[in-house]
């Protein structure tokens, strides 16, 4: 039987004869080489959120947009004619339109065919022309023309005052009729006129007086002369044309203190005037 001290002892002996271990090992591991074919798919391949800051909502005002937009409108709209202004009380060195014929004459001015420099279409338009120390006449004329808007009432385009010569000229930007005057046209028509037309020409006038009356505007000078006749499609109109009151240098407003109380006002053709208003009647919507 073996002691404890035989045994420590061969433990000894046969740790003796096993080799020391190294330090550091190093291992070497001889593996197949194995291709992994990995298909790119968006699920494998984690996107980073990209968090952006919410953006701050402008607060637009109404009445800023409302100034800018009309601050635009009237710089294109002014740049439309020319831009040959003085300073000297918007009065032109040079006219922005080129006259070609003249239309008429009247007691308070000429009237010329025209057309714009600045307008690429060359549309045509009657310039009521006058000098500017007796353009009275004309300049209250453009201010009632503007603010009447009816397809029975000459179009009212603005107006020009305008160096020529040695004077200077105030001149009304109008619409051009070029199917004459009504005056014109009974003239041309010896024979008489169809009465399907006279009553068409009937129609638009009244249509017109209407319009005008219903805005407080009393004419005071309606004749052949001052109707004129603008031609449109003969789909709408048998006989090719629509009837525009125009020449409204004697008109009134009524109730204004030109009006007055309406009484002591003599004006008009006297072959077209009422008998009672060369007495000094009254001037009212029925005397047109």
């Amino acid at each position: 039987m073996e002691t404890e001290s035989e045994i420590s002892d061969s433990s000894s002996s046969n740790n003796s004869m096993i080799p020391p271990l190294p330090q550091n090992p190093i291992f070497t591991v001889k593996l197949s080489p194995i291709i992994l074919h990995v298909r790119r798919c968006s699920k494998n391949i984690k996107k980073k959120k990209r968090t952006r800051p919410p953006l701050k909502k402008k607060k637009k005002s109404f009445s800023s947009s409302v100034k800018s937009i009309i601050g635009v409108s009237f710089k294109s709209a002014a740049q439309k004619h020319s831009t040959t202004v003085t300073r000297d009380g918007g009065v032109k060195k040079i006219s922005s339109w080129v006259k070609s014929r003249l239309l008429g004459e009247g007691a308070y001015g000429s009237v010329y065919l025209a057309t714009s420099k600045d307008d690429i279409y060359k549309t045509e338009r009657a310039i009521k022309s006058a000098d500017v120390l007796k353009a009275w006449s004309l300049m209250h004329e453009g201010k009632i023309l503007r603010s009447l808007q009816s397809p029975f009432v000459i179009r009212c385009y603005g107006h020009e005052i305008a160096r020529e010569g040695t004077g200077h000229q105030y001149s009304l930007i109008l619409e051009y009729c070029s199917g004459q005057c009504l005056a014109d046209l009974i003239e041309d028509n010896q024979g008489g006129i169809p009465e399907f037309d006279v009553k068409q020409f009937a129609i638009d006038v009244l249509s017109g007086l209407s319009y005008i009356h219903r805005r407080n505007i009393i004419h005071c000078d309606i004749k052949p002369d001052n109707l004129l006749l603008s031609p449109v499609d003969h789909r709408f109109r048998s006989n090719g044309f629509l009837t525009k009151i125009a020449d409204f240098g004697l008109s009134m407003e009524k109730g204004s203190n030109e009006y007055g109380n309406g009484r002591g006002h003599v004006r008009g053709t006297t072959r077209y005037m009422a008998p009672e208003l060369i007495g000094g009647g009254l001037v009212d919507f029925v005397y047109d």
